[in-house]
């Protein structure tokens, strides 16, 4: 301590500065010069990820799909397959001078008042592939082009207006391992389909007027770097052993090493040459099969459903939950837990888990300026959903289309939540309880305009009751407060509509057929149909 107190006397101090100079001339610079480099580079790579997220355009898609819709699951694991087909590896150039940062879509389900709609927001470049994706497996679904719905609600708290609880959901353990994916709720037998969602829909139905519960899962196509580093983590669960590559910088120091046993087993051996024990056994090389034989069958199994995981296309993945309601009318226990109960459906204990990030859930601080450390984490997790960011907030973690397609998908025709926004089913004959007049009608935003409809809460129904008594069935148009842009159509369904085709021409040398005289509309062949 002497010794440094001398050091510092022998210099003339006058100020803070002068402290930092000494250091810098006395070798600190050669400690804080590889920081500095750190810093600057972060700091570049940020702004350029910022400079290239501000020339990008977000769109946000409202889904509709027929009400009778007889496809599986298969269709959506399809369109969530396609989706990543903007994957792009960046090369150097891109990723350390224009910023790229890889595409990423969200999936939300949304309840406001009560009324479900299904979104996709992607870039307006990604439009036509959402499009072509969900056309393929549903021609006559609806797909809108609407204003941002998290506009209606505050992004700072507290305020004057509504109040919020939110939450991040994590993995439990390692993302290999799988959640329970739609193949393990059909029963093996008859092959009916418990759909999940089921319970997740029934309780987002239930919302009252003023509430609104937005369930965001941000999904970012990954590449072969998680598959490569999860078949490692995969090997050393089996029991598998790799030969250990050694590097040349390994190999030239293991050089001195070597020569010092060498010597070591002239000197101390009999007679100077070492001569191996009759019972010594040979070495024996890594075990390349692993222990997989002698697992019990609960270890089997989790090693099989892992090998299906890897062997899946993955996007890196977030899952947001948000319930705001009216200043003072809150419920949580009424909206929240029902909801985590929803989620736990796709829970397995053997496999993997969805848990609640404590670092990131509206909840937890008990001591120290609770109330503004609670106000904090509400405004920081509605800020990270309203921007949808991807880089803040919980960690994330990996999902296969499988896993994606099981935790959002378009209600199978056994949900019975009855103000699930869908189109219209094709034209066959009414059942015979089907009502005559909707009495929800007034709630809902027609899709042909962009003014929302005008409501008194007052004046509604109890819509639970109704919704019970079969009186409510899924409706065409979009929740209250969302104003329509566009309509994407789909131009092979409209196509085969639009015209229809003329009678074949007879061969000039005979004379014309002539036409019957019940025809009410001729049209001209289209230059583009084929013939021949």
């Amino acid at each position: 301590m002497n010794a440094i107190i001398d050091f510092f006397s022998s210099f003339t101090i006058n100020s803070p500065l002068d402290i930092v100079w000494l250091l810098l001339r006395n070798g600190a610079l050669i400690i804080l010069f590889p920081l500095f480099v750190k810093f600057a580079w972060d700091s570049w790579h940020i702004y350029i990820n910022e400079l290239y997220h501000h020339h990008k355009k977000a769109v946000l898609l409202a889904i509709d799909v027929p009400k009778l819709t007889e496809q599986s699951m298969k269709a959506i694991e399809q369109i969530v397959t396609a989706l990543h087909g903007v994957h792009n590896g960046p090369d150097g150039k891109q990723k350390h001078w224009t910023g790229f940062v890889q595409d990423s879509f969200s999936l939300e389900i949304v309840s406001i008042d009560g009324y479900i709609q299904y979104f996709i927001r992607c870039d307006d470049y990604s439009v036509d592939l959402v499009k072509a994706a969900i056309f393929a497996q549903y021609p006559d679904a609806e797909i809108i082009e609407v204003e941002d719905y998290v506009k209606s609600v505050p992004t700072h708290f507290p305020n004057q207006t509504h109040d919020m609880w939110g939450c991040e959901f994590v993995l439990a353990k390692h993302g290999m391992y799988p959640l329970k994916t739609y193949e393990h709720f059909e029963h093996s037998l008859s092959g009916t389909f418990a759909d999940p969602l089921s319970d997740l829909l029934e309780t987002l139905n239930r919302a009252r007027p003023g509430e609104q519960v937005w369930i965001q899962m941000l999904i970012t196509p990954e590449g072969d770097h998680f598959r490569e580093h999860a078949q490692h983590e995969l090997d050393a669960l089996i029991g598998k052993e790799h030969e250990h590559k050694t590097s040349w910088i390994e190999r030239i120091s293991d050089v001195p090493l070597q020569t010092l046993g060498a010597v070591s087993d002239a000197i101390f051996a009999d007679g100077g040459v070492g001569k191996p024990e009759a019972n010594s056994r040979p070495p024996q090389g890594p075990n390349k099969l692993g222990n997989y034989s002698q697992m019990s069958a609960g270890e089997q199994i989790v090693i099989q459903e892992v090998q299906k995981k890897l062997g899946r296309l993955v996007f890196e993945s977030k899952i947001r939950f948000v319930y705001t309601a009216p200043l003072g009318k809150l419920d949580p226990g009424r909206v929240v837990l029902p909801v985590i109960g929803a989620f736990k459906q796709f829970n397995a204990l053997d496999l993997n888990q969805l848990v609640i990030d404590g670092h990131n859930v509206t909840a937890g601080p008990v001591w120290f300026r609770v109330k503004q450390r609670l106000d904090s984490r509400k405004s920081h997790i509605m800020h990270l959903y309203k921007h949808r960011n991807n880089e803040e907030g919980a960690q994330p973690f990996v999902l296969s289309t499988v896993e994606l397609a099981t935790l959002f998908h378009f209600p199978t025709e056994n949900v019975r939540a009855p103000l699930v926004s869908k189109t219209e089913s094709k034209k066959v004959q009414a059942p015979s309880r089907l009502p005559i007049e909707n009495p929800f009608h007034q709630f809902r935003v027609p899709t042909d305009t962009a003014t929302p409809v005008p409501q008194d809460a007052h004046d509604a129904p109890d819509k639970d009751s109704a919704a019970h008594n079969g009186l409510a069935h899924s409706m065409k148009g979009l929740p209250p407060g969302i104003q329509a842009i566009r309509t994407l159509e789909n131009e092979h369904v409209s196509k085969r509509s639009s015209y229809i085709p003329a009678a074949p021409t007879a061969p000039a040398t005979q004379q014309p057929m002539q036409q019957p005289a019940s025809t009410e509309h001729t049209s001209s062949t289209p230059h583009n149909l084929p013939l021949g």
